[in-house]
């Protein structure tokens, strides 16, 4: 659990193509409760898929409307919405680290169609501040 930085894949917010961060490690079932209960209750995400292989157990949920932020609306964005991915991979002794991933859609001004938007400052902000929530929560089971 070193490891407390999110990254965003890619170089400038314009260009982001997929949000991750690192939210550090946890037992199988543990996994998916923390998931359940601070993604799907309390941020009311609704997950769409719950996955579980040897490999990895990965739950992705439905994309979610939300509320723009002020920046995104400066740069004519007129919708946003959001899905969040997790994945957790085996470590050693039935422990598996986890990871947060999400996306980003938006529709432009003048424009019809959803389309892959960038994460602006306020975005990531909002979900540094989910994956804090979460390796909150991971911590204390360990």
């Amino acid at each position: 659990m070193n490891n407390c930085s999110s990254t965003i894949l890619n170089s400038s917010s314009t260009d982001l193509n997929q949000y991750s961060a690192s939210l550090g490690v946890s037992y199988r079932a543990e996994f998916s409760g923390v998931i359940k209960v601070v993604i799907e209750n309390k941020h009311q995400y609704v997950i769409l898929r719950h996955e579980e292989t040897v490999r990895d157990v990965y739950i992705e949920t439905d994309w979610k409307e939300r509320t723009l932020f002020p920046d995104e609306l400066e740069n004519n964005i007129i919708a946003a919405k959001t899905r969040l991915i997790f994945r957790a991979r085996p470590r050693h002794a039935g422990q598996y680290t986890i990871h947060m991933f999400a996306d980003n859609e938006v529709i432009i001004k003048g424009m019809r169609n959803w389309q892959l938007g960038p994460f602006s400052p306020m975005l990531q902000a909002s979900l540094n501040d989910i994956s804090k929530e979460l390796r909150l929560e991971y911590k204390v089971l360990f």
